[in-house]
């Protein structure tokens, strides 16, 4: 669904500085956001913050020092202080907060504020057309900030949460995928996102086609990936992990196929709960951590897997929806 908002709680915008925001709460700073006035203001503040120091993003970060330096920006032109800086500083390091920054404020030069839009979920699965004739599949819980029409030299937007692209191919125009902790660049392909707020990790699987990642605070901190690459990237430690697919688990939350080979059963009923936003509960007196599982679900309702469970196992698990 699209939504605009007019007002915003600055003690709420903190909390997205420091990543201690509900959805409910980013969902309303990303819509005031969203309004010219409101992106004038912010556009002002970000500027200021990217030229903080480069040592903020070192391995020891001065806390007290990032506040010195970006305490005389906090105030607008009305002499209004805005109070939400400091519990940021204090509650993050130097590092995410620069990377907010980036996150919040990626379409410079790109797109007039007017043209912001907002496509969120909650507790459904939604599909996103844009006009350049991408198609985004939503995962729940998530949302997306892009513009109404795209710059004549890049298609830009960002995402909380998780997604599938099918990004229409434009050599002239590259499309780029803004997260808190990393950003991803396209000619045109298809993967997935996995950037769950309040996570430390983020995740980039290739399905078709060649996918360049990097990080938010040293885009030299990068590699490419192909079909049938996934990426890990760490925020603690701004490290990657590359790794090869061995299956496409990795958007059952979309196709609702998994495929199991002699997996642990925790991990495999993890997977399930995630696919079908449930709770699956063993009962009393059954180890899960000892068994393991091989077995293919292509489709199925929640129900049919339990009655799987159940067959394999010859006990009786059930469930309840979250």
């Amino acid at each position: 669904m699209k939504e605009e908002i007019k007002d915003i709680n600055w003690e709420q915008a903190a909390r997205v500085y420091s990543g201690e925001a509900s959805n409910d709460e980013r969902r309303h700073f990303e819509l005031w956001l969203a309004l010219n006035e409101n992106q004038i203001e912010w556009d002002n503040i970000s500027k200021s913050m990217r030229g903080v120091d480069s040592s903020l993003i070192s391995e020891k970060v001065d806390v007290e020092q990032a506040w010195r330096k970006i305490k005389p920006i906090t105030v607008n032109k009305n002499n209004r202080t805005i109070r939400m800086f400091r519990a940021g500083i204090v509650a993050a390091a130097a590092s995410v907060i620069i990377a907010v920054v980036m996150f919040l404020n990626p379409f410079e030069k790109t797109a007039s504020p007017d043209q912001l839009m907002v496509a969120e979920t909650s507790n459904t699965i939604e599909q996103l057309d844009l006009n350049d004739g991408s198609l985004i599949d939503l995962n729940r819980n998530s949302n997306i900030r892009y513009p109404s029409s795209f710059a004549l030299d890049q298609r830009a937007l960002t995402l909380s949460g998780e997604a599938f692209f099918n990004v229409a191919s434009d050599k002239n125009r590259p499309f780029i995928i803004s997260t808190q902790q990393i950003q991803i660049k396209v000619i045109g392909t298809t993967f997935n996102v996995k950037a769950l707020p309040n996570d430390n990790r983020t995740e980039v699987s290739v399905h078709e086609g060649s996918v360049s990642v990097s990080s938010m605070l040293n885009p030299n901190n990068s590699m490419m990936l192909t079909a049938g690459d996934k990426a890990i990237f760490n925020a603690e430690d701004n490290s990657w992990v590359k790794m090869q697919l061995t299956n496409n688990n990795y958007i059952a939350w979309k196709t609702k196929e998994i495929a199991f080979k002699n997996d642990e059963l925790p991990f495999a009923i993890a997977l399930i709960e995630e696919v079908y936003n449930v709770k699956i509960n063993a009962p009393n007196g059954f180890e899960t951590d000892s068994k393991m599982i091989t077995t293919t679900f292509d489709k199925y309702t929640i129900e049919h897997i339990v009655m799987v469970l159940n067959g394999i196992y010859g006990v009786e698990f059930t469930y309840q929806k979250e």
